[in-house]
This record gives C-alpha cells, structure tokens and sequence, in this order.
C-alpha cells in the first residue's frame, strides 16, 4: 500500500488527498451536482406526467359534458321544443365539439351531423306546421282571420313541402 492517496475516478494523487468514497473533493462534487441533475430530470418527468393525466381527465369531463347535453338536446327535438332552431344549432355546435375532441374519435359523430344537416329543414317545417295546428285546435288563441290563413298555409306550402322532404329522406 502507497503512502498517497489515489482518486478512483481521475487519478489526483497526493499524501494529503482526502478522499470520500474513493473520490476527490472535486469529482465527489461532479458526483453530487450529477446526481441532483438527475433527481430534478426526474422530478420533472414526473409532473409532466402528472399534468397529462389532469388534462386527459379534464378532456374526458368535457366530452362526457358535451355528451350529456347533446342527449338532452337531442330529447328536445324529439320532443319538438318550440325553441326547435336554437335548440338545432346547439346540438349542431355540440356535434362539432365532439368531433374536434381528440378523446371523440367516432365516426357516429360524423354520421350523426350529416343526419341532423340533412333533417333539419323537415324538422323546422314539422315544427311550424304543429304550431299552426295547435292555433287551429284553440281558436281561442288565433283571430278568425288567422284561421282560414293558417288553413291555407298548411295545404299549400307546408304539405307539400312536408310531401317533398319525406321523399328525399
């Protein structure tokens, strides 16, 4: 055994080299500071996951939101609501929100804008003539001359465009 000390790592030697754990002052320091670098990379890699996993789940509350309401929007014009247009664009606008999600990779999605592109001027015209009807059956809520008005309206331009659209879809 020599009388000098000898650094494992880049060969100092000396007779009053210090050494911890076989390594100089200097290269025990490298060893410190690459060690923390280390511990902050992970530390890093960490909260990056963790912000993916919040925003997927913030991602997947949206469109879980969306869906509900497209649902519920969906009842409404089952239900012919007498909002129908207002209720139409949203569930227009919800469609598209979906299909821009990147969880909503559906091809529904697509199918089902195409389908309410393509119904929603029956469903307009739906709406309309079921207005005039219910006037028809409370007179007490339309003015005679209204009536023979709405008559005529009916047989001329809503049934056959009633008529028209029913072939088509």
């Amino acid at each position: 055994m020599g009388l000098f000390n000898q650094c494992s790592k880049c060969d100092k030697k000396g007779i009053f080299l210090k050494l911890i754990d076989g390594l100089c002052k200097d290269c025990n320091h490298v060893k410190q500071n690459e060690f923390e670098e280390k511990r902050k990379i992970e530390e890093i890699k960490e909260q990056i996951r963790l912000n993916e996993v919040e925003e997927k789940r913030k991602l997947k509350d949206y469109e879980e939101s969306l869906i509900k309401r497209k649902n519920e929007l969906y009842g409404d014009i089952e239900r012919n609501a007498h909002n129908i247009k207002e209720v139409i664009d949203e569930y227009k606008d919800i469609l598209n929100k979906l299909g821009e999600t990147s969880c909503s990779e559906d091809e529904n999605i697509k199918i089902l804008i195409d389908e309410i592109n393509e119904k929603e001027p029956y469903i307009l015209i739906l709406n309309e003539m079921q207005h005039l009807i219910w006037q028809l059956n409370n007179p007490e809520y339309c003015l005679p001359s209204s009536l023979v008005e709405n008559v005529e309206k009916l047989e001329s331009i809503y049934l056959p465009k009633i008529k028209e659209m029913e072939q088509k879809i």
